[in-house]
């Protein structure tokens, strides 16, 4: 940081064009000093060799003025033992520090290479992929430092050294950060020396002490100058310069800058620190997604992948994208080579003349140039081809999905999803390898998922229509489905669906007209039967059967001749006919408590009687009706005991003591409490409601929901828990078939 104002002698750092070391420079017993690389208000900055090792090192050395200001030194080789702390490939790393006949000095690595200031000097702006390049190591670096509790304080274009093979160092890093004394360039505020005005973060302009989100604002501005060729402020008066920081908005960036570039200056550059990157892993992660906006997607690799060569020659290192320079040497300087590398350029700008819509073809034809003849006139030319390539075709395809989007959304949202479908397919044919088909095949997924979440909610509703027999409104959801979606993961599945609504109502159709002709027969012989005419009971039956071809209806006779013939027979029987007034009596008062019992849900002594009346019961067919009871009253008691112990349950996982559920007392939520009742003061919809919460959703459960549906007569709740268990157990479907009947029965009551 102190070194902001360093002026580099050379054009190349560590060059060996000598500056002429001027008289009086340090001599220092482990150092061979060679030149004078620059110097500041602070220090001077020479090439020098290190004799124990004998390599080459940038020698750092605090002037003699500076060096007797004892809290100075100390704050020079703390903050350099501070740096020296840090060990990562994008930081200028220290080597040494030490002192000698009170010279202060440290040793450091030396870079061949330019600083991004030169860059800037050399081509005013900096091609947009090495933008990013430069900007990803110097975040990677910083973010390295602050694992280590440094903040840089000076980011700037002057402290941002490129290598000559392409590796970013970030010098200067965390020295001087809280310097007070000479003036070195930088403005100091309270004592404190902060940073370089040009780079300066708001809050820092405002003497407060910057932390992390300050370097990312200085690294903002250093991205807009090397996007623009020029500071976002500039002025004389540091005064003002410092207030523009403050308050001034940023100018508008070149218009051949992408937005999404734009967006990421704008939030590295916010006025607010809060406003900016969390951390630096949000801003890399940000770096990521805009390389890949800008970038075709084939030649895109994920950031940690390191030493990948694609075939265009590209290499990504596990710190930065960025082209791999290999060891070609010096620059061609015969005037042949110089040709055959112009002409093989000008091969690839004929190409791309020729092949106008072969971009993908084009760019690798440019990444061949690149890697082939590095750090010359040509490679800088393709590289800029290459941006002018990428910005034109992401243009192109924002314009068009631009176009089509409105429309897409309106046919999502008119369920035509083929349609919509369709028009990203194109965009993503036409643009292949391009972030616009990245974009393309995203919307396609995102459509396809909600075309799968839209079918889902039609089988729901066709699921409950179902429930209610409307095979109508059931058909013609499937319908709208392939007429509408006209996808084929949907079109094939609606269709089987409609088959077997039309087969469901067909089976419903019959198995109605057969309860409808049987609950008719029941009436009509039950006037035969109280005078014991079994001929005309039987010969009533049969005619039905004979005149309706209906298979349902004559499973239903089949089995009322077959009752038919054990009352007859129980009542011819010698033996039984002088007892069989007084066992219709028994049958009578049994089968009325029962009823009585099950209404106050005593379904457990409901069954003690029960099962004694059917012990006790000669009569067969009053027996059947008996034992009907019999299963009816199991199905009950499942509902009753499990309320009861998923109420308790309930109220043991909160802690509540007050109330207790058990056979005769009901415990109902109500009231966001707990309210106790007797079991026989229980209303059959609050009982219902709450064993839909506990008696669970097997199969069996909703048998028994159903058989207490039909028993308190709440007929619609009965036929949906019985449409419910024939699509959980189609096995139960002659048990379901038998409650409907009594269902019918009850309903004409």
């Amino acid at each position: 940081m102190e070194d902001s104002n360093i002026n580099q002698k050379s054009t190349k750092i560590g060059s060996h064009v000598p500056y002429i070391v001027e008289p009086g420079i340090p001599k220092l017993e482990a150092y061979e000093i060679i030149s004078e690389i620059g110097r500041g208000g602070m220090a001077v900055v020479y090439e020098a060799i290190e004799k124990s090792l004998n390599r080459t090192v940038a020698l750092k050395v605090l002037s003699r003025e500076l060096s007797r200001d004892t809290e100075l030194t100390n704050r020079f080789v703390h903050e350099a033992q501070a740096a020296a702390r840090i060990s990562h490939p994008n930081i200028v790393q220290i080597y040494s520090i030490g002192q000698e006949r009170g010279i202060y000095y440290f040793a450091m690595e030396y870079v061949r290479g330019k600083s991004v200031e030169q860059m800037l000097g050399q081509e005013k702006r900096i091609p947009l992929l090495k933008c990013i390049d430069i900007v990803k190591q110097t975040v990677l670096a910083l973010r390295e430092a602050y694992k280590n509790n440094i903040v840089h304080r000076d980011i700037k274009p002057g402290n941002l050294m490129m290598a000559e093979n392409s590796v970013l160092k970030v010098a200067d890093f965390g020295l001087a950060a809280e310097i007070k004394g000479a003036s070195l360039g930088n403005v100091p505020i309270d004592g404190k020396i902060i940073g370089t005005p040009l780079y300066m973060s708001p809050e820092q302009a405002q003497g407060k002490e910057g932390d992390f989100r300050s370097d990312i604002y200085s690294l903002g501005v250093t991205l807009y100058q090397m996007l623009s060729g020029k500071v976002p402020f500039i002025s004389s008066d540091t005064k003002i310069l410092l207030k523009s920081h403050i308050l001034d908005v940023l100018p508008p960036l070149p218009s051949d800058v992408p937005a999404e570039v734009k967006r990421l200056v704008y939030r590295m550059t916010a006025k607010k620190p809060e406003d900016r990157f969390e951390n630096y892993d949000q801003l890399l992660k940000v770096l990521e997604e805009v390389y890949k906006s800008l970038f075709p997607k084939k030649y895109v690799t994920p950031l940690l992948v390191a030493g990948l060569a694609l075939s265009a020659g590209l290499v990504i290192y596990s710190i930065s994208y960025k082209y791999e320079i290999s060891n070609t040497g010096s620059f061609y300087s015969s005037f042949d080579k110089n040709k055959r590398i112009e002409r093989n350029y000008m091969n690839v700008v004929q190409f791309a003349k020729e092949h106008p819509e072969s971009y993908g073809d084009i760019i690798k034809e440019y990444f061949r140039i690149i890697k082939k003849y590095p750090n010359t006139e040509w490679a800088y030319r393709a590289e800029q081809k290459i941006d002018i390539i990428i910005m034109s075709v992401a243009k192109e395809a924002a314009e068009e999905i631009d176009r089509i989007k409105d429309e897409c959304d309106k046919l999502v949202s008119e369920s035509r999803y083929k349609e919509a479908i369709s028009k990203y397919q194109a965009i993503k044919a036409k643009y292949n390898d391009t972030v616009a088909e990245s974009y393309a095949e995203e919307r396609i997924n995102y459509i396809t998922e909600k075309a799968r979440t839209d079918y889902s909610k039609c089988e729901e509703q066709a699921r409950e229509l179902l429930d209610k027999y409307k095979f109508e409104d059931a058909r013609a959801i499937y319908s709208k489905v392939i007429s509408t979606f006209r996808m084929e993961e949907f079109n094939s599945e609606a269709g089987d669906k409609i088959k077997i609504i039309d087969q469901l109502e067909k089976k419903y159709k019959v198995e109605s007209e057969a309860r409808k002709i049987f609950d008719k027969l029941q009436y009509d012989e039950s006037s035969f039967l109280a005078e014991r005419r079994f001929d005309d009971v039987r010969d009533l039956l049969r005619k039905a059967k004979d005149e309706n071809n209906n298979p349902v209806l004559n499973i239903f006779i089949d089995k009322e001749l077959a009752n038919i013939e054990e009352i007859q027979s129980e009542y011819e029987s010698e033996s039984l006919k002088e007892d069989i007034d007084d066992q219709y009596s028994y049958f009578k008062e049994t089968y009325n408590s029962i009823l009585s019992l099950i209404a106050q849900y005593c379904y457990k002594e409901a069954l003690v009687m029960t099962n004694d009346g059917i012990t006790n019961m000669e009569m067969a067919g009053w027996k059947s009706k008996l034992q009907n009871l019999l299963d009816r009253l199991e199905y009950l008691e499942i509902v009753k005991d499990r309320i009861i112990e998923g109420v308790n349950k309930e109220l043991d996982e909160k802690n509540i003591k007050s109330v207790r559920a058990d056979n005769d007392n009901a415990v109902f939520a109500m009231g966001g409490g707990y309210v106790g009742v007797p079991w026989k003061e229980a209303k059959p919809e609050n009982v219902y409601q709450s064993a839909k919460k506990y008696v669970g959703d097997d199969a069996k459960g909703h048998m028994a929901l159903g058989v207490f549906c039909v028993n308190y007569r709440l007929f619609v709740e009965a036929r949906r828990e019985f449409a419910v268990v024939l699509r959980k157990d189609p096995l139960l479907e002659e048990t379901v078939n038998k409650y409907l009947v009594i269902l019918t029965e009850l309903e004409k009551e």
